[in-house]
């Protein structure tokens, strides 16, 4: 009997199930087509809040945590964990012929799109200017050169669904009310791997994140205006072709995802009144 290998996401509520249906499923479904592999969308919260209220956004972040032991990836060889705003290339390889060893493959953000670079954006923006940083704003210290982005692992569910499950329990329950967020979830993610000596890390097309390659790919600026958006719109096909997965992180661009899914689902104009922006 073949191998089974999963892509799975989580869009938990209204907005992010709608989004992703709009601007982002469609990319996933072309990419478990291709592969032959299973698609698995969740919907519900895995990591349920405590008294019974609608989970907040760090609770749904670490409900990924708990894809690998559900009933229907379990028994999967493979399972690729990718957000709700990532977008899968159409040159993207299979996912299950990536060598992990023993570990969870993982991309480094810090190196793109280069070191410098990123360090200029870092600046520019006002944020942590070295991973020991960013690892410290939520309480690990960690001196490594590599900052772990939770936006996309690849794991074997039989080897490493119980730590990953064991991971989100621990940490859940700090990271709904600390103060950094989402972005706890992705350190202490990090953190631990490193800890565990399970961070196996994988070329960074698995992982492409979007808003830093595109402020230096545009000059290093962000021009809202519809002159400026024009310009994204070719640079995002561009990075798509390039990238395997191209993460639409922090919200940046996630109408121009709307119109290359209406380009390739053959419709002329996107869902709920996106349209391609004009000069």
């Amino acid at each position: 009997m073949p191998s089974r290998h999963v892509i799975a996401t989580v869009a938990v509520g209204e907005r992010f199930e709608r989004l992703h249906r709009r601007a982002f499923a469609w990319s996933l479904e072309r990419y478990a087509t291709q592969h032959a592999y299973d698609l698995v969308v969740v919907d519900t919260p895995l990591i349920p809040p405590p008294d019974g209220t609608t989970p907040n956004a760090t609770e749904c972040g670490f409900s990924r945590y708990l894809v690998a032991s559900m009933p229907e990836v379990a028994d999967a060889a493979r399972l690729m964990y990718v957000d709700a705003d990532v977008l899968i290339g159409p040159n993207a390889p299979p996912f299950h012929e990536v060598p992990l060893g023993d570990g969870i493959g993982v991309v480094d953000e810090w190196c793109q799109p280069s070191r410098q670079d990123r360090l200029a954006y870092q600046n520019a923006h006002g944020f942590e200017t070295s991973p020991k940083a960013y690892y410290a704003a939520s309480g690990f210290d960690l001196d490594i050169g590599t900052l772990v982005n939770s936006g996309v692992f690849i794991c074997e569910p039989r080897r490493h669904a119980t730590w990953l499950a064991e991971f989100a329990h621990r940490h859940a329950p700090i990271g709904v009310d600390h103060p950094r967020g989402l972005h706890y979830e992705q350190a202490a993610f990090g953190a631990e791997l490193e800890r565990a000596n399970l961070a196996t890390m994988i070329p960074t097309p698995w992982n492409r994140i979007w808003p830093v390659h595109r402020w230096h790919a545009l000059g290093r600026r962000h021009d809202p205006s519809p002159r400026g958006r024009l310009a994204a719109l070719p640079l995002l096909r561009r990075h798509l072709q390039e990238a395997f997965g191209l993460h639409l992180a922090a919200g940046i661009d996630h109408d121009l995802a709307a119109v290359l899914a209406a380009a390739a689902r053959g419709r002329v104009e996107p869902d709920d009144g996106d349209r391609e922006p004009t000069p």
